[in-house]
């Protein structure tokens, strides 16, 4: 069951829904020939939550490697989800993640180098739809995606960002919410 501030946050977000798997997304970076979702066969949101922060961790993991100047992280911006449902009828939620942020942009040699990482990384957690919008010596933006509805994002330029979208799961009986809110990530040590 959805606490009251997380059915704001849903409510809230219902424009987002353009950019989810389950409706008919309006966007180059989703997939418009998407296999039919039954969420009831996909992990929970939940579940899909833990697997996304674990990649970006992985990412900003590879990212500091390449680049140790990038400095600290930062989580920044908050949670937003919206409500969609699958193509059984079933309900779920859209949840679209904060922004992990240093305050470094990548040169494009750092971007040569980590693209290659990055997307061996989205590859083995099943995101192997890439996408490029921008890519140029001070503008650089990668979004990796899957069949299933999610969506990794990588860019850098002043900044170097990474987030994630999950377009839609079900909460299967384990809330992401304490209260109706979304808890923050800490931030990487």
């Amino acid at each position: 069951m959805l606490g009251p501030g997380l059915r704001t946050v849903v409510a809230a977000g219902t424009a987002l829904a353009v950019l989810t798997a389950c409706g008919e997304p309006d966007s180059p970076i989703l997939n418009k020939d998407a296999i039919p979702m039954d969420l009831s066969t996909l992990p929970t949101l939940k579940q899909t939550q833990n697997q996304m922060l674990g990649l970006i961790d992985q990412v900003r993991l590879r990212i500091t490697a390449e680049a140790p100047q990038a400095g600290a992280w930062h989580w920044a911006h908050d949670w937003s989800g919206s409500g969609c449902e699958d193509d059984a009828g079933g309900s779920g939620i859209a949840l679209y993640f904060p922004d992990l942020t240093a305050q470094y942009g990548l040169s494009t040699e750092e971007w040569d180098r980590v693209l290659p990482a990055v997307t061996a990384l989205a590859a083995d957690a099943g995101l192997t739809d890439i996408a490029m919008p921008q890519n140029s010596d001070t503008n650089h933006d990668a979004r990796f995606t899957s069949g299933d509805g999610r969506e990794l994002l990588v860019g850098s330029s002043v900044a170097t960002v990474i987030t994630a979208r999950i377009s839609c799961r079900r909460e299967g009986g384990e809330p992401i919410d304490v209260d109706g809110v979304i808890p923050m990530p800490p931030d990487p040590a």
